[in-house]
């Protein structure tokens, strides 16, 4: 449940957006800052916790072609939903 493609949460069986918003994790702060203004939550905070210290390498660089062609299988409905380019 934990690993499914994150569209299976917010998206209906026909493909419909069961949520008002959606928050991307490359743009975490800001989208966390929109939703909260949207919801007139002021006081609302994201603390940073257990930031890595270490230089973090592309994604990519993790996965060889086989591993590659197993990830963009299962969140083939994900990558295409959110506009993400997957192995690049």
């Amino acid at each position: 449940w934990h690993a499914a493609p994150f569209s299976d949460h917010i998206l209906d069986s026909s493909g419909d957006v069961l949520v008002d918003a959606v928050g991307r994790y490359e743009n975490f702060q800001q989208d966390f800052k929109k939703i909260c203004s949207d919801l007139d939550l002021r006081t609302a905070q994201l603390p940073i916790r257990n930031k890595s210290t270490k230089r973090s390498q592309n994604y990519a660089s993790h996965y060889n072609k086989k591993t590659k062609e197993i990830i963009s299988k299962i969140y083939e409905r994900d990558i295409e939903f959110f506009g993400y380019k997957f192995g690049e």
